[in-house]
């Protein structure tokens, strides 16, 4: 993969990312505040959500982004 593909990878990756997380994270701070939940529930709880939607769309990302260069070549 040549430089340009892999930042545009990683470019499309990151603004899914940032689309995806802003409103995940809203509810899950309110979830957080409406439950009272300790600073280490918050620490683990959202970065296991956030840890699996990230492994989930990297994947899709990147599933994608192979497609696209097998229909080029």
């Amino acid at each position: 993969m040549d430089k340009k593909a892999a930042f545009k990878e990683a470019f499309t990756d990151t603004t899914f990312a940032t689309v995806i997380n802003i409103p995940i994270n809203f509810v899950l701070a309110y979830l957080a505040v409406e439950y009272a939940w300790t600073p280490t529930q918050i620490t683990f709880g959202f970065t296991s959500i956030f840890f699996i939607i990230a492994v989930y769309r990297k994947y899709r990302v990147r599933l994608y982004f192979a497609a696209r260069k097998s229909d080029v070549e």
